[in-house]
């Protein structure tokens, strides 16, 4: 075990990995709104059945993409972060973050299970209509909480870069002064 506070290879592939996943996860999520926004609004026609089922697939990767974090942080735990860099705040954020990303995609599986264009395998259709609409409710509304919560984590971002390159350059000012002693 290293307890030197040095990252370790494993633990830098990790963060890579888990980077990855991340920023793939992010990117795939605008998409996703995008497609949900039009496939609400777009008169009912063959592209509207295009639209909702690229949303289904979307969502499906988006599904898979968090599956491999969640197994990822199970098996393997949190990365280590440096406290100096990241504010109190932000670890909450981030929990409200994924937990958002959770109920919204849970939401929207158990809205096409249930959904008359879903898959049915196991005999689930759209039959109760207030579930229906419920679920879509549910999916709806975690939505705006996701958006809420991406809008927070980015900012978390920014104050982490922010105070990341303070550091750096204050960093950089003491090697200068102590070589200029020297």
């Amino acid at each position: 075990m290293n307890t030197s506070g040095e990252p370790t290879p494993a633990s830098l592939h990790q963060w890579r990995f888990m980077r990855r996943i991340h920023w793939l996860t992010a990117v795939l999520v605008l998409p996703q709104l995008t497609l949900g926004l039009c496939a609400i609004t777009v008169p009912d026609t063959g592209a509207r059945d295009v639209i909702a089922r690229t949303h289904v697939l979307v969502g499906i990767a988006l599904v898979a993409l968090t599956a491999v974090r969640v197994a990822v942080r199970v098996r393997h735990g949190r990365l280590r972060r440096d406290p100096e860099l990241v504010p109190a705040w932000a670890v909450p954020v981030e929990r409200v973050v994924l937990a958002a990303l959770l109920v919204t995609l849970l939401a929207g599986v158990a809205s096409w299970l249930t959904a008359d264009t879903g898959p049915a395998p196991w005999g689930i259709v759209a039959a109760d209509i207030d579930r229906d609409r419920f679920v879509h409710l549910v999916h709806r509304a975690a939505v705006w909480v996701l958006l809420a919560a991406v809008a927070a984590h980015a900012l978390a971002g920014i104050v982490i870069d922010a105070n990341r390159r303070v550091r750096d350059h204050e960093l950089a000012l003491a090697r200068r002064a102590a070589g200029d002693q020297q």
